[in-house]
């Protein structure tokens, strides 16, 4: 073998990196890479010389060691994150290898693996190959804007968004979609790592997305709908945010309501209420805490999931203050051709009929109905549960006494459910009766009440009937007709 030049060393031997920008992810990378091409560089040597007659294998191991630890302190880098990077780089260096290996039959490659798995322990490296992120995408049709498809749109974003392919892992969920959708798949397979699983019958997006949760392998998971998108880097500034702040259970970040051609028409920021732009730890905390979508709920699938997470951080006396990144990540398509306006079009009625008029049921099962099983499993105070199940009697109260309903059974319908989640909450939190739950609600001077009637008259037009205390009454009689 021939002898091995000075410039052939590590290259931050020979260099040195902007001191303007220490601390920056961009020259953490620069320098991560550095390492891993030194790595692959030893390897080699140590391929052309087994024996190591010439030194250049202890030398640059050592190399590689203190430089890092200097490295650490001249950046001025929580020690985790560097960690963390580190290991990313790490894992896709010994995947790389490992395939290099099993293309070319060497019997004597895991010699060189258990050297890098040797390398991270002395430097007390993670070793998670694990993707960082796994996006659930609940698919159903694909239908066209007029530059494609909205699926293709989705699936390009995903490819920009600065990570590697090992970082990604992307889920079809198919909700029994009529119309295929394989071509525009096809066209990412060798750009994305994409599985692909399917319902057992059409219904609704909630048992679409819990179908993909199964498969999701990832550290970190989020959700997309087929006809929405991503932000350019989107999930690499949600990575990096992780890894800088070590935060370990949720991350929320603003998302924009679009019209179908692109154009801007909402702003959503810091929304608890829907699951865009919403990032949670699939170990830690969805698995941990049981998170899981309610099980062919036909709408306010999102709402459920945000019940469980308030009730799960509030539980753990977990801020979100600092979980939330104040990055607009997230792409929202309101439009007017999706499933879920369809659901609530009634043309033989010459109109549409209110959404909550629709899914009320629903509504409450996303939010009081889970309050009081989690109160009921001992998951979370009985007190919490009481406070946040009386909220939700609050709000049904202002939904009911602001629509124009369209049919009278329709409110009676609603109604009903109310007075059955009423009876049960008075069941389960020892009120004797409905005055009882009014005086409760009416304490204070009425905090309750007046903290949630603006958010009420957010999205109602609120004329009252009649009062609370009397429309306690109705409920209860209509619940029991």
């Amino acid at each position: 073998m021939g002898t091995v030049s000075q410039k052939d060393y590590p290259i931050w031997i020979n260099s040195e990196y902007e001191k303007s920008v220490q601390g920056e992810v961009k020259s953490l990378y620069k320098m991560i890479g550095a390492f891993t091409q030194s790595y692959q560089m030893l390897n080699t040597w140590k391929m052309q010389d087994p024996d190591d007659k010439n030194g250049y294998n202890k030398k640059n191991k050592l190399a590689c060691a203190t430089n890092w630890r200097d490295f650490c302190k001249d950046f001025k880098m929580n020690k985790g994150a560097v960690k963390v990077l580190l290991a990313v780089e790490l894992v896709a260096a010994k995947q790389q290898l490992d395939n290099f290996a099993k293309m070319h039959s060497i019997a004597h490659f895991g010699v060189w693996l258990d050297d890098i798995d040797a390398l991270a322990n002395q430097l007390a490296l993670p070793t998670d190959s694990r993707p960082f992120f796994s996006v659930v995408i609940a698919c159903y049709n694909d239908g066209r804007y007029k530059e494609g498809t909205y699926l293709d749109r989705l699936l390009n974003s995903l490819c920009n968004q600065g990570l590697d392919r090992n970082e990604l892992q992307v889920i079809l969920s198919d909700d029994c979609s009529p119309v295929p959708f394989n071509d525009v798949v096809s066209k990412y397979q060798s750009k994305l790592d994409i599985l692909r699983t399917k319902t057992d019958h059409n219904f609704a997006p909630g048992n679409t997305r819990q179908k993909g949760v199964e498969l999701a392998a990832g550290r970190w998971l989020c959700f997309a709908d087929h006809d929405d998108c991503f932000y350019p880097k989107a999930l690499r500034a949600v990575r990096n945010f992780i890894i800088e702040t070590n935060e370990q259970l949720y991350v929320y970040t603003p998302f924009n309501g679009i019209k179908p051609d692109g154009t801007i028409i909402s702003k959503y920021e810091q929304t608890m209420g829907w699951c865009h732009g919403k990032f949670y730890n699939l170990d830690n905390f969805w698995k941990a805490k049981n998170i899981h979508f309610i099980h062919d709920l036909a709408s306010h699938e999102d709402i459920a999931i945000c019940t469980q997470v308030a009730c799960a951080l509030d539980t753990m006396k977990e801020s979100t203050k600092s979980k939330y990144l104040p990055v607009v990540t997230y792409a929202w398509t309101n439009n007017p051709e999706s499933v879920s306006h369809s659901k609530y079009s009634l043309e033989d009625e010459g109109g549409e009929r209110n959404f909550l008029e629709v899914f009320f049921g629903d509504y409450i099962k996303s939010t009081g109905v889970i309050y009081n099983e989690l109160t009921e499993k001992g998951e979370i105070p009985k007190n919490y549960g009481k406070i946040h199940a009386l909220e939700v009697i609050c709000y049904a109260y202002f939904y009911t006494q602001s629509f124009q309903f369209y049919r009278k059974d329709f409110l009676q319908e609603n109604l009903a459910i109310a007075g059955r989640f009423l009876n049960r909450c008075k069941e389960l939190y020892d009120l004797a009766n409905n005055e009882t739950v009014y005086n409760y609600v009416a304490d204070n001077n009425g905090a309750m009440y007046r903290r949630i009637r603006p958010y009420a008259d957010r999205g109602c037009y609120y004329i009252p009937q009649q009062g609370f205390k009397e429309w306690l009454d109705l409920i209860d009689r209509t619940a029991n007709a």
